[in-house]
């Protein structure tokens, strides 16, 4: 027999459910580093130990937030090349793959080369300059675009 109790606890979950899809959904316009791992990778231990714990806080982890995919479901996800290694970190630009870090090469270098995607991003971002043939821009002292 179907209760009161067992219909409302269905009704809550249902309601739960619908209200999570907007939240699970990610923008187009966003931007997120992908992290495929696997759970027996030593090398995404070792990221997690050195560079996981801090990822959030630092300005990278704001710019671009971390978004860690099982290997095995890599088919959710569509990729301009295939990711054989792992840990593999993409870096997503409004649904599309802007570059990418195979491996983890080191605290340091990860750093460094995740700045490097991230230098694309601005470049992505950085507004165009109207074509002046006098350069007026210039002439009043303003900064060139």
């Amino acid at each position: 027999m179907f209760s009161y109790v067992t219909a409302t606890r269905s009704l809550l979950w249902l309601s739960l459910a619908i209200l999570a899809v907007p939240f699970s959904l990610k923008s187009s316009d966003a931007v997120e580093l992908l992290m495929l791992t696997t759970p027996s990778c030593t090398w995404c231990e070792l990221w997690e130990e050195e560079v996981g714990v801090i990822y959030n806080l630092s300005p990278q982890g704001a710019t671009a937030p971390i978004r860690r995919v099982d290997f095995d479901n890599k088919d959710l996800v569509s990729f301009k090349l295939p990711v054989i290694y792992t840990p593999t970190f993409i870096l997503f630009v409004k649904g599309q793959e802007l570059g990418r870090i195979t491996g983890y090469p080191g605290e340091d270098h990860f750093w460094m080369l995740l700045d490097e995607l991230l230098k694309k991003l601005t470049n992505l971002e950085r507004p165009k300059c109207p074509d002046l043939p006098h350069k007026k821009a210039q002439i009043n002292g303003n900064k060139p675009c």
